[in-house]
């Protein structure tokens, strides 16, 4: 009897061990299910359709200033001839010695008549390394105008120096509580500074402003017509809560970033592997910013992504930080210490977003990651396994007793 029942407890229990196997491939798929961060239910899809604003005629991808609002957004591409600026998203002409640039357009859409720098003439910074961008530099003042993805214009004028903007005849430009708001065809703008100096910017008088002794921004961001999420983005932007935003596009079968930096912060960005993008972020700032990066539809196969913060210490070394998801994409925005670093992640024919809330500074990174397609079945696998696993140990259980009770 004694035997017996030494053996019974050396024999093992084949219920117990399935039942053991299905707990593990349970914690499994709970673990996995855990993981991604979906931006949306299934992969983004383009547009394709062109609509009629006023463009050239017989206009392909690759036509310099024809790209349209609502398409996806492509690199920077600005050449400069005799003169003339042609952008993709920008086009413009300009003169150094009287220091003007005249028949602005964005999307192919007249903005501005004429921008006038007080202290001609002025030295022209053709694009070298950053492709996108045009410098225009007088002894007093500055312009600096960045093809993509934004149509950013950024201006500086010295202390008693102007910046005169002439106003496209059919825009309508009206004063807003943070500067001008421009309505021109289908497109609306904003001129507002980046300085709290509410008297600086003259309001729009006869068709044309003056900034004086001030620095600002006029932005005609692809977030106008377009979704809610891109309105709230452009809505942060000029109310100061976004550090910079972010593109990475593919051009040429490679991963091309490019960034718009808004306030006084520094970026670098790095391809860690073939779907995962690292953004370093650093700055003196005594708040906390938003930082918003855009991602090309086909640099995620899935359309999945997830989202990892780091603190980074002087010596470059990173320590991982927990981020949870935000409230909303509102609350994304707005970075706040109290809520530490947060994200929100959304799709629409742009392609990826992802809202990161960095609290404080000084140096931090957060990394996009995506999400391979076999997540998904990896935790159906895991959970039916599980399933049939606890049916054999029930199966097994109910024998055994079966089997004790016949003795």
């Amino acid at each position: 009897m004694k035997g017996n029942a030494a053996r019974s407890l050396s024999r093992p229990s084949w219920s117990k061990v399935l039942f053991a196997v299905g707990v593990f491939f349970a914690v499994v798929a709970a673990a996995a299910a855990q993981d991604p961060t979906p931006t949306s239910r299934g992969r983004p899809q383009g547009t394709d359709g062109r609509t009629d604003g006023g463009g050239r005629a017989n206009a392909t991808d690759d036509d310099p200033g024809d790209e349209r609002p609502g398409e996806r957004r492509k690199p920077a591409r600005l050449s400069l001839e005799n003169g003339t600026a042609d952008g993709r998203y920008v086009d413009f002409l300009y003169d150094a010695e009287t220091c003007t640039v005249t028949d602005y357009r964005v999307y192919n859409t007249s903005f501005f008549e004429s921008i006038h720098l007080d202290g001609a003439p002025c030295d022209t910074g053709p694009p070298g390394a950053e492709r996108g961008a045009f410098e225009f530099a007088s002894s007093v003042a500055r312009l600096r105008i960045h093809d993509a993805p934004n149509g950013l214009l950024r201006f500086e004028a010295g202390p008693n120096s102007s910046i005169r903007f002439v106003f496209d005849p059919n825009a309508d430009a009206n004063a807003t509580d943070g500067g001008i708001a421009i309505d021109a065809g289908n497109l609306s703008a904003r001129l507002f500074l980046t300085e709290e100096d509410p008297g600086a910017l003259i309001e729009p008088s006869g068709g044309n402003a003056n900034a004086t002794g001030v620095e600002g921004n006029f932005l005609v961001h692809p977030a106008s017509g377009t979704s809610a999420e891109r309105r709230a983005v452009l809505a942060a932007i000029e109310g100061g809560k976004v550090g910079a935003e972010i593109d990475v596009l593919l051009e040429e079968g490679a991963a091309r970033p490019e960034s718009l930096v808004f306030d006084d912060v520094g970026v670098k960005v790095r391809q860690k592997a073939k779907e995962t993008f690292e953004f370093e972020v650093a700055a003196n700032l005594t708040e906390g910013r938003a930082f918003v990066t855009n991602l090309d539809p086909a640099l995620v196969d899935s359309g999945r992504i997830r989202i990892d913060y780091f603190d980074v210490d002087v010596s470059g070394r990173t320590r991982s930080v927990l981020i949870r998801e935000a409230d909303s994409l509102e609350d994304a925005l707005d970075a706040t210490p109290a809520e530490g670093p947060e994200h929100w992640a959304f799709a629409d024919a742009d392609g990826l977003h992802a809202v990161v809330a960095v609290p404080a500074f000084s140096v931090h990174m957060f990394a996009v990651v995506g999400l391979p397609l076999q997540v998904v079945p990896l935790i159906l696998y895991g959970i039916v396994l599980a399933g049939l696993f606890f049916a054999a140990g029930g199966v097994g259980v109910y024998l055994e007793r079966r089997a004790g009770r016949a003795k």
